[in-house]
C-alpha cells in the first residue's frame, strides 16, 4: 500500500484484503512492481490495477475449488509469520525472474 503515491490502495478492516479505489488509481503500475506476490495486474483497457478483494470476505474461488486447494487464512498483517512469508515469497519470485 505504501507503493501507491495516489492513495488508491487501502486495507478492508473486516476481511484484511487490500482494495483498489479505481477513482484514485491512475494505472501507474507502481503497486504491480512492488507486490511480492504478483497479485496485482493492470487492466489494459481501463488503465487501472486489478486485485482480488476476497469477494467481501466470502471468496467465490474457494467455494468452487473441488480440490480444496484454496483456503482463507485469517492473519494479522503485522505478524512475524506474515512478514516472513512475504519475505520468502518475494525472494523466490525475484530468483525466478533471473
Amino acid at each position: 500500500m505504501e507503493s501507491c503515491a495516489y492513495g488508491a490502495l487501502s486495507r478492508n478492516s473486516n476481511t484484511g484484503a487490500v482494495l483498489v479505489d479505481d477513482q484514485l488509481c491512475n494505472g501507474c503500475e507502481a503497486c504491480v512492481v512492488a507486490c511480492p506476490l504478483r497479485a496485482v495486474s493492470l487492466d489494459q483497457e481501463k488503465k487501472i490495477v486489478l486485485k482480488c478483494d476476497l469477494c467481501g470476505g466470502d471468496p467465490e474461488c474457494i467455494k468452487v475449488c473441488s480440490r480444496e486447494a484454496l483456503v482463507v487464512k485469517d492473519t494479522d498483517p503485522a505478524s512475524q509469520e506474515r512478514k516472513s512469508f512475504m519475505a520468502e515469497t518475494s525472494k523466490a519470485l525475484s530468483q525466478m525472474g533471473k
